[in-house]
């Protein structure tokens, strides 16, 4: 093959998996001469994280990251990344146990009775092993079903447990004549029951089982429609219990009458997830409930990122996230022990480093063209002048902060010929912003790169967001990118984090903070409706010699609608615009709406008067106390952001939207390929591991070799680019 030039675009996940792979395959070094192109300073794009020296070190985020259980691509390659580095058993991370942290403890937010409830979820590890353990895992329809039983049971048996009075489930004249008529096994055992005999014959014959389980669900059906009108009669858990059945069976009703196992998930992908799931016969009170919309919720599935909406997202791509939710291996969730750029991010790098891939820094597309269907040439700025070009930019801090050297949050100035003055303020007075479109810092240099000479192929791992302002040549020569870009949507969105002077015990309910896992919710109050208590990496920031220093610190983020016509990139005024707005409404949410996320961090709570909904603001930290002129004043020195650049937008998973996805694979233009969860890619929902799985795609396919993908995926049925395999 011979050294094959390939130059990515852009240094998120899905370009840097696209490395990842392609090194993969090429264990002699001697088939790929790679490299990754990235504006700025830093590498992530979504994902990228850094330290702020000037406020205590605090780690800075685009958002809340964690990983889903289900996340087994991804962990097979975070594994081999932190196995091939072979950190020192004193580095803070020097091993994936000590990078992740398994949890299944969750919050949801149930409206009842005009008031807001705390419904906390936890369930019990499903295995010892951690997914990436695990060498192979068969998502084929059968188990699909088979772990989401399982994981059912555990959820629903734990409510049962905590129903402690049993004459509480025949509670009213409804439920007493029916105990009189039947027995209360009818009432929840006989659901139980039926279950618990889908679940010890489904390994038995699939088809045979698919027919038997279709009459079990429309019996248990017909015993939902008795009860979901007395169901607000009730105690608490047990309407939980009556949620959590009438939902999972509703599930497994819709996913044999539409004949997905046969069918696959793209078959529902016109339809949108709550119309599927009134199709389907999901009780009016169900669908009221926290359980049908949280999940919407943390994808974000706002249309424009109105959240004054009901969310909306296609029915065969949630269904599928649901189904891989249930099949988690040992934990729901994986939280990461530092920020996302230095437990991800980093590891990556250095193993691309050390693969010989080469990074150019500073590099911002312009322009990707095409002639005659072919791609041909990739203008970029090029932001600023290195030193020592022959040494490269060396993007990590030179001095570790608690054992960990990370991302900082501004270049190190000392590697530019520009640095002196970049860092100084422009025309408004502010920093400039090099991961910014709307910023006037003037590029360095322009720099073009051809086909047949600089690169033999080419990989677009920008996210969709920014194709209409870098490849609007290949948008107007190919209908098929024109729908990508106008169907596939993607959205602002905002985040801020909030450090407090108190431990989580402190600030959350009893029961939040008596839990073991990390506290995360997802359906709180719009905008900013994913809520989190990381208060774990508050230990690797530097709060030394502050009177007052963080415990713990909450996470916010969620969708943004656009509050004004996104202007042209000469408005550099636009970003400070943006980030007030998502401080100031920060501001306002906490004000009005702690109490139920909060309890103990209210007005009230302090001296037992004043204000039961409003922040206490004394009990924010800050890394400036000489800068605080009343308690209100502490929320400015919080951190706010307002993910509006064109690379920063998340995309939506909307109703007829899958269609026009383009494969990694099939760009329409020789010599391109595509990477990232934009693209049609195994799941179609923004994640991590979609991204990752097409970025395996993206490099399988330069390769001319069908990817190996882990889990059998029903998406894929029909599908030839890649194998559905378990290993």
């Amino acid at each position: 093959m011979g050294n094959k030039k390939v130059a990515i675009l852009g240094g998120g996940v899905g370009g840097l998996s696209t490395a990842y792979y392609l090194t993969e395959l090429d264990p002699s070094r001697n088939d790929y001469d790679i490299t990754v192109y990235q504006m700025g300073w830093r590498l992530g794009g979504k994902c990228a994280s850094s330290r702020n020296p000037e406020e205590n070190y605090r780690i800075e985020e685009h958002g809340i990251h964690l990983f889903g259980g289900f996340y087994y691509n991804t962990f097979a390659v975070m594994k081999k990344a932190y196995d091939e580095l072979q950190r020192p058993d004193t580095d803070p991370l020097s091993s994936m146990e000590k990078a992740f942290i398994p949890s299944s403890f969750a919050v949801m937010w149930e409206t009842f009775g005009q008031q807001m409830y705390e419904w906390d979820t936890d369930a019990k590890p499903s295995t010892k092993q951690h997914p990436w353990d695990i060498a192979a895992a068969d998502l084929s329809a059968a188990n699909l079903v088979k772990g989401a039983l399982e994981n059912i049971f555990d959820q629903l048996f734990h409510t049962v447990g905590k129903i402690k009075d049993p004459d509480a489930i025949v509670h009213g004249k409804f439920l007493a004549s029916l105990e009189k008529d039947i027995g209360i096994n009818s009432v929840i055992s006989h659901l139980l029951q039926q279950l618990q005999q889908l679940k010890q014959h489904l390994l038995d014959d699939f088809d045979d089982l698919l027919g038997d389980l279709s009459k079990a669900l429309d019996k248990l059906m017909k015993f939902s429609e008795m009860i979901d009108h007395e169901i607000d009669k009730h105690p608490t858990k047990l309407r939980h219990l009556y949620y959590q059945l009438d939902f999972m069976l509703t599930l497994l009703r819709g996913f044999v009458k539409d004949g997905i196992a046969k069918k696959g998930f793209a078959s529902l992908e016109e339809e949108d997830w709550i119309d599927w799931l009134k199709r389907h016969g999901l009780s009016a009170a169900t669908l009221a409930s926290p359980l049908p919309i949280t999940s919407p919720n943390i994808l974000f599935a706002f249309e424009n990122g109105d959240t004054s909406n009901p969310p909306k997202f296609a029915a065969g791509a949630m269904l599928h996230w649901t189904l891989l939710m249930l099949n988690y291996t040992h934990s729901r969730f994986y939280f990461f022990a530092a920020g996302t750029g230095e437990t991800i991010i980093q590891p990556l790098y250095e193993v691309l480093k050390k693969r010989g891939v080469k990074f150019e820094f500073f590099h911002k597309v312009q322009n990707i063209a095409q002639t005659d269907s072919a791609i041909s040439h990739v203008d970029f700025e090029v932001q600023c002048t290195l030193k020592s070009p022959s040494q490269g930019y060396q993007p990590l801090q030179l001095h570790p902060v608690k054992g960990l050297t990370g991302w900082p949050d501004f270049p190190l100035c000392d590697q530019l010929v520009e640095g002196d003055l970049l860092q100084q303020p422009d025309s408004h007075g502010r920093r400039y912003n090099l991961e910014s479109y709307w910023s006037s810092w003037a590029p360095a240099s322009t720099k073009t790169i051809r086909q047949g000479e600089d690169f033999d192929v080419a990989v677009c791992a920008l996210s969709i967001g920014a194709l209409p302002s870098v490849a609007s040549d290949l948008i107007d020569n190919n209908p098929s990118w024109k729908d990508m870009v106008d169907k596939v949507k993607a959205i602002q969105t905002q985040a801020f984090q909030m450090w407090f002077t108190k431990e989580k015990g402190d600030l959350l309910s009893d029961n939040a903070s008596k839990n073991k896992g990390v506290f995360v919710s997802g359906n709180y109050l719009s905008p900013t409706s994913d809520a989190a208590e990381l208060g774990h990496l508050v230990k690797f920031e530097d709060w030394r010699g502050q009177k007052n220093p963080a415990k713990s610190v909450m996470y916010f983020c969620g969708p943004m609608a656009e509050d004004e016509p996104v202007p042209a990139f000469s408005d550099i005024d636009y970003p400070h615009r943006q980030h007030e707005r998502v401080k100031n409404q920060a501001i306002q949410l906490m004000q009005a709406a702690t109490n139920p996320l909060m309890p103990k961090a209210t007005v009230r709570s302090a001296k037992g008067i004043g204000d039961a909904q409003g922040l206490n603001f004394k009990l924010l930290a800050v890394a400036d106390e000489d800068s605080v002129s009343t308690p209100h004043n502490r929320a400015h020195q919080q951190f706010f952001r307002a993910n509006i650049d064109p690379t920063e937008r998340y995309v939506l998973s909307l109703p007829g939207s899958a269609k026009y996805r383009l494969k990694p694979s099939e760009s329409g233009y020789r010599h391109l390929y595509l990477a990232g969860d934009w693209t049609d890619n195994h799941y179609n929902f923004g994640s991590v591991e979609s991204t990752m799985i097409s970025g395996n795609l993206a490099a399988s396919a330069i390769a001319g070799k069908p990817a190996k993908v882990i889990g059998f995926a029903l998406s894929g049925v029909g599908r030839k680019d890649f194998k559905m395999t378990s290993t």
